[in-house]
């Protein structure tokens, strides 16, 4: 994990919420999903506490489809978010090993180039879970599914794991087109974090 400062413009917030409020909403969050939240945030490699407040922020930690309609589940994404990550995560050579759990929730998206033995977790594969994924995969890209997005955005709905999995992953993204150096110094911009994250794809 690296050693980052952060960086928020100062501003005037304010909320129409109490602090025991407040801290009630966190716990109730927290009950939720802060496991699988912990979870995937830990195995990711990013911190904890970032991801939950996301969580937090976007759904109180629950299963929801957002007013407007448009993002789903506990991190509030969508299948347009699901194609950018993938695209990203090629394209920097994320190895099978960190996507392989993500996979086997949306393997009709890709063609195999190379088979994946279905031991893939034991010791023995230790060197190939470090391949890039994809050594193993080729993406059919959005206009060969769009069509099905709807399977994806409901699934974002009633499979917990995998609608963090596609958060967490956005988010990350967002953290390393997000630094700024100054001087010595290297600062995580929030502000370019949370724009980003509600922008969406």
């Amino acid at each position: 994990m690296a050693n980052w400062k952060i960086k928020v413009p100062q501003g005037t917030y304010t909320s129409d919420r109490t602090i025991p409020e407040s801290i009630a909403e966190l716990q109730k969050a927290k009950t939720a999903s802060g496991k699988e939240l912990k979870e995937i945030a830990e195995f990711y490699n990013l911190p904890y506490y970032l991801v939950f407040a996301v969580a937090t922020l976007e759904s109180g930690g629950q299963s929801i489809r957002s007013a407007d309609g448009l993002s789903y589940g506990v991190m509030q994404t969508s299948a347009e978010t699901l194609d950018g990550v993938i695209k990203e995560v090629l394209k920097q050579g994320m190895t099978m090993g960190q996507f392989y759990p993500l996979y086997l929730d949306i393997k009709p998206l890709f063609t195999l180039k190379k088979p994946i033995p279905t031991d893939f977790w034991a010791s023995s594969n230790v060197a190939l879970r470090n391949e890039p994924a994809s050594n193993f995969l080729k993406y059919k890209n959005w206009e060969a599914w769009k069509s099905t997005k709807a399977t994806y955005n409901q699934k974002m709905m009633t499979n917990k794991l995998f609608a963090i999995r596609v958060g967490v992953l956005y988010l990350r993204q967002l953290i390393g087109e997000s630094l700024e150096k100054i001087g010595q110094d290297v600062y995580l911009r929030m502000d370019w974090v949370i724009k980003g994250y509600n922008m969406g794809y």
